[in-house]
């Protein structure tokens, strides 16, 4: 499955940390890793590529990761900030 950001949101990002707001939404904040994949979604791409991404650049276990990443997905989904393409 592929992500990409919802093209409405507005968002600002500064180091490890992401503030986001759909037009008609309360702000949202994440910090962290989660701020990083809303980085490496500039563009449509792949859960996969996401978690990996993510595993690698925190040296972290892979599964961990994949829960946490298809969570954070989902949940930025349910807000309206991501679109999943299936």
């Amino acid at each position: 499955m592929k992500w990409s950001r919802a093209k409405s949101v507005l968002w600002r990002t500064a180091p490890g940390y992401l503030a986001l707001m759909t037009p008609d939404g309360a702000p949202s904040e994440i910090h962290g890793p989660g701020a990083e994949v809303w980085s490496l979604l500039e563009q449509s791409v792949e859960t996969e590529t996401l978690v990996d991404a993510i595993a690698s650049r925190y040296s972290a276990d892979r599964d961990v990761v994949a829960g946490d990443v298809r969570r954070l997905l989902e949940q930025l989904h349910t807000d309206g900030y991501v679109d999943r393409i299936e």
